[in-house]
């Protein structure tokens, strides 16, 4: 039973993260857990082409594996946007660059902000480099594996809602640590 003032502790490859407990703005979701990102349209998540986490690599959908290659951790930027980084290297995350869809080295600049908008019980992926008006896109309704994802006018279709779903929806075994926001 979660409480306004339960701080939730999130346990990934061993160490322990404190993770704000907080729910992104707008949404029924954590702030810093790591989800897959899946199409409403495909059921493919969004996954690094070969693995890889260098700038530039592309994102693409791909049936889902469970590798840390499509595994994203958002977290509320406060601002009514969010940072969405790969698990495979929390250092890079998820950029628009023109109108692709890629990663790169985190600088918090506006082409790495996201909003998300909760439609259907799914959500649109809009960046705030483009006033909320691009979004996270199906390219030509793919439903094959390394289907790339663009940046495209955000309409609110399925293929631009994704369902993103807890990589750890239950407390696994192990230790963990829980803290009072009030008392420390």
């Amino acid at each position: 039973n979660r409480s306004s003032s339960s701080q939730l502790v999130y346990k990934s490859n061993g160490e322990i993260n404190e993770i704000k407990g907080s729910t992104i703005d707008g949404t029924d979701l954590l702030s810093g857990v790591s989800y897959y990102i899946t199409s409403r349209f495909s059921g493919k998540s969004l996954d690094l082409a070969g693995g890889d986490t260098s700038d530039g690599t592309n994102i693409q959908q791909w049936t889902l594996t469970g590798g840390k290659h499509q595994e994203w951790r958002v977290t509320d930027l406060g601002n009514g946007y969010v940072k969405i980084a790969s698990m495979a290297d929390e250092g890079s995350a998820i950029t628009l660059n023109g109108d692709n869809i890629e990663v790169a080295a985190y600088t918090g600049a506006d082409n790495q902000q996201f909003r998300l908008i909760q439609k259907r019980g799914s959500y649109g992926i809009v960046s705030k480099s483009s006033a909320d008006a691009t979004g996270l896109d199906v390219f030509g309704w793919s439903e094959e594996n390394g289907g790339n994802i663009a940046g495209y006018e955000y309409w609110g279709g399925d293929c631009q809602l994704w369902n993103l779903t807890p990589v750890y929806p239950v407390v696994n075994d192990g230790d963990y640590t829980l803290k009072n926001l009030n008392t420390g």
